[in-house]
């Protein structure tokens, strides 16, 4: 019988190839294992030939025996039957070396079976890695999943912020011109205010002088009344014509500067107006300008601007002061209803010490009624 020997399959490092090889080798373990049984199986009979054979033998050698002593003729049938003797025992030996190479194959067999067994054990324990492998495949596969999802997440995040900054450049942009623009516009109503601040204080010195006018042209005319009176108490005699001629000019005087009065008063509310246009258009600049969250404006700050900006005399109050004063010269320079008839002639010079007090102006204090106080905030 050939000894068949199979070569020993050396096992795998990868795990994803343990199961295939774990089949592979119980396969060769079950093949290995009906050869083992076939080979144990004529061990058996060879043994059992073998002693058959052997006791053919003592049968054939007693049978020998017998036959000699009954019949000597017989000793070339013994020389043929220790040929097959020699024969059988040269069989015998075959079988014997048989069965010890079956014996060897047996063990071999068997060792190789013991191999078997480890690479069956070591393709177990790979197969229970390539499993441990496969958990961690898949939570590193869930984890992968995760991280794309949170990547594409991120990824349209980052698209919307990035669209968000662009917008906000533009904004920024736009704002940016029309910062500009409003700085452009406030240095005009700036300089446009300027400009009406300059005109109102040229209009507050008209005023004065107006005043001043008003004052002098009062205070002669109530001199030239008293003077008059005087001289109607001196010498009861007072000439029409000349105090006609007076009541015409003085009523002239009051006519022309009650109507400057009136265009300057016209001329004084406009300039208040675009006062305050163009304050109010200053404030709302510099509120655009300025951040809101860099100056908290209070509305004590806002009274404190707007009276910064109403600085100035009181242009209401002094009108008024005008008026009155026009009025109470008007009224102290009209005197009663005379007749033609009973008046003297008129005096044509006056004393030096009437020309001396005419010459020097001197204010006269007219009482201040109840409507002559403005508030200053509202003017």
């Amino acid at each position: 019988m050939v000894n068949k020997e199979l070569p020993a399959r050396p096992s795998s490092g990868n795990p994803a190839n343990g199961k295939s090889d774990l089949f592979e080798v119980l396969s060769d373990a079950a093949s290995q294992s009906k050869e083992l049984l076939q080979a144990r199986s004529e061990k058996l009979k060879l043994g059992q030939q073998l002693k058959d054979q052997l006791r053919t033998i003592s049968k054939l050698q007693e049978q020998v025996a017998r036959s000699c002593e009954k019949n000597p003729g017989l000793a070339m049938q013994v020389a043929q039957l220790q040929s097959e003797l020699r024969c059988a025992k040269a069989d015998a030996e075959a079988a014997r070396e048989e069965s010890r190479a079956q014996t060897n194959l047996v063990r071999a067999k068997d060792k190789e079976m013991a191999l078997r067994a480890k690479q069956v054990e070591a393709a177990s324990a790979l197969v229970i890695a390539n499993g441990k492998l496969e958990n961690q495949m898949l939570g590193v596969t869930k984890l992968l999943d995760e991280a794309k999802a949170e990547n594409k997440v991120l990824a349209h995040v980052n698209r919307t912020r990035e669209a968000d900054i662009v917008k906000m450049t533009r904004d920024m942009a736009a704002t940016g011109a029309a910062l500009a623009t409003c700085r452009s516009q406030f240095a005009e109503s700036e300089a446009k205010l300027r400009a009406a601040l300059d005109h109102i204080t040229k209009l507050d010195a008209e005023l004065g002088i107006l005043r001043d006018e008003v004052t002098r042209t009062g205070a002669v005319a109530a001199r030239v009344a008293a003077s008059e009176v005087k001289d109607f108490k001196g010498e009861g005699t007072v000439s029409l014509s000349h105090h006609v001629e007076q009541i015409k000019y003085m009523s002239g005087e009051n006519g022309r500067l009650k109507d400057k009065v009136a265009a300057l008063e016209k001329e004084i509310a406009v300039s208040a107006q675009l006062k305050e246009r163009y304050r109010s258009a200053a404030e709302r600049m510099s509120i655009s300008a300025i951040p809101s969250n860099a100056i908290k404006t209070t509305p004590g700050d806002i009274t404190v601007r707007r009276r910064s900006y109403s600085t100035g005399p009181n242009i209401a109050a002094v009108t008024r002061s005008l008026m009155n004063s026009v009025r109470q010269s008007s009224a102290s320079q009209t005197p009663p209803p005379a007749k033609a008839s009973k008046l003297p002639a008129p005096q044509q010079d006056a004393s030096p010490k009437e020309q001396r007090d005419v010459s020097r102006p001197t204010l006269v204090a007219t009482p201040a009624r109840e409507d002559d106080t403005v508030d200053t905030a509202t003017a």
